[in-house]
């Protein structure tokens, strides 16, 4: 029901204004630093979408696609190359349909991947040149957390406008 209602209040604005995508976040952009609690970070407790509320929130027929991702920053490691802290982020298959990646190399990855929890990646040419010097990374490990996930896909590095730089 409240998501029933606050969708209709989003439908009609954005009907209004007419853009083509939009992001509902758990939490607002980063705006200064979240010191582990207090007011700034209120949103921590904010409950992350679930598949349901993703597969109701794509019912209206003038919905498209709706995403789902989840992510934080964790250690990678490929042989003796570490990089302490690198962004990821898991989506699911549509990824490519909401935010097309222009891809260099490899492809994204498939649903039957996302529903069996396939360990593949898809990295930008950032990473493939600060893990793999720049050298073809297809068919490569990479340890994430001290799991391997296999990358399928590299593709171009852009400037993105939630994460404020390369992403």
């Amino acid at each position: 029901p409240a998501l029933q209602r606050s969708w209709c209040g989003v439908a009609e604005a954005f009907g209004e204004t007419g853009p083509a995508a939009f992001f509902c976040l758990r939490h607002p952009p980063p705006r200064g630093t979240c010191a582990g609690s207090g007011d700034k970070c209120r949103w921590r407790s904010n409950p992350s979408i679930t598949f349901h509320e993703q597969r109701a929130l794509q019912k209206p027929a003038s919905v498209e696609q709706v995403g789902v991702q989840i992510g934080g920053n964790v250690q990678a490691r490929v042989r003796d190359q570490v990089a302490p802290s690198v962004q990821v982020v898991g989506v699911l298959a549509n990824w490519p349909q909401i935010s097309a990646p222009d891809m260099e190399d490899g492809r994204a990855f498939t649903e039957s991947e996302v529903r069996a929890a396939a360990r593949v990646i898809v990295i930008n040419t950032v990473a493939t040149d600060r893990l793999f010097g720049g050298n073809d990374a297809l068919g490569r490990d990479i340890q994430l957390k001290g799991s391997p996930f296999t990358v399928v896909g590299v593709y171009k590095a852009s400037a993105s406008f939630r994460s404020g730089g390369e992403h």
